[in-house]
């Protein structure tokens, strides 16, 4: 079960992964380039892998 703490940071995590993806998409347009749905979801997975693990690097 999760506490209101962590349900509060998974939920900031999400919205700062969909803010990125957003941003990079929004960069590629810029340029014609555009992602598909494949594409999408593979970026968005990355991302929130970087999202979980930026914080345990940054730790010391």
């Amino acid at each position: 079960m999760q506490t209101d703490t962590q349900k509060a940071l998974d939920t900031a995590q999400e919205r700062i992964a969909i803010e990125a993806l957003d941003a990079v998409k929004k960069v590629l347009r810029s340029h014609g380039a555009y992602l598909n749905d494949a594409d999408t979801d593979h970026l968005y997975t990355r991302i929130s892998q970087l999202i979980d693990v930026v914080p345990r690097v940054t730790r010391v």
